[in-house]
């Protein structure tokens, strides 16, 4: 598929958004999906996904709008109208998302403030199976990645070098089962960011290497 500036992508994401339907994927989690020509969003989980390759989006990757705000430069305001009438148009929609245990497990499908909760997925091959890894949120802004091979359930971490949990810009590239996040040893400046890979080629045992590293500057 030819890739195309990020901010063309969001131009057509906008203009799609007149074009939106609805569905739902999952009788047990009560997803609603809404089906853009150029995007898709999972309004139980607050996740966005283009179906256009935009630089820094993989057309497998669910990220929030904040995350696609930061890559755009721009506050997505008629996407953010859009999926607010869509999603507040069906009864099928809880008024909480998942609620995830620190070891990745899914705690409730009800959120609960102490809980984590997930702000990226997507889905990949190995093996000749499929696989889905994730990453869930706590309050102060730490993340943990986590693999599963059922949609969320039978989930477990998976364990990332360093001490700190404060992981960023998390991405996989496309069409493999190569993972790549940048890694902050902690709040504030001038400390050293990593930018690993994680190889999940052999789910069973992932592989971390560094690509990247500088100073967090101001």
């Amino acid at each position: 598929m030819q890739s195309m500036p990020i901010s063309d992508l969001i131009l057509k994401c906008a203009i799609a958004g007149i074009l939106l339907y609805t569905s739902t994927i999952s009788a047990e989690a009560k997803d609603k999906v809404i089906e853009g020509t150029t995007y898709s969003y999972n309004c139980r989980e607050g996740l966005w996904k283009g179906k256009i390759i935009g630089r820094g989006v993989n057309d497998k990757d669910w990220i929030t709008i904040e995350r696609l705000e930061e890559l755009s430069g721009t506050r997505q305001v008629n996407i953010r109208n859009d999926i607010k009438k869509s999603c507040q148009s069906s009864s099928l929609i809880p008024k909480a998302k998942r609620a995830f245990g620190a070891n990745c497990e899914l705690a409730s499908d009800s959120f609960y403030p102490r809980n984590w909760q997930i702000d990226y997925a997507s889905r990949f091959n190995a093996h000749g199976n499929k696989y889905l890894i994730f990453a869930i949120r706590y309050g102060d802004g730490s993340r943990k990645l986590c693999l599963s091979k059922n949609n969320f359930r039978d989930s477990s971490s998976i364990e990332t070098p360093g001490r700190s949990l404060f992981l960023h810009n998390i991405e996989r590239q496309a069409d493999s089962s190569i993972i790549e996040y940048e890694y902050h040893p902690g709040n504030g400046w001038g400390y050293e960011v990593k930018k690993y890979r994680l190889d999940l080629s052999d789910p069973e045992r992932p592989s971390f290497s560094v690509v990247d590293r500088w100073i967090h500057q101001r």
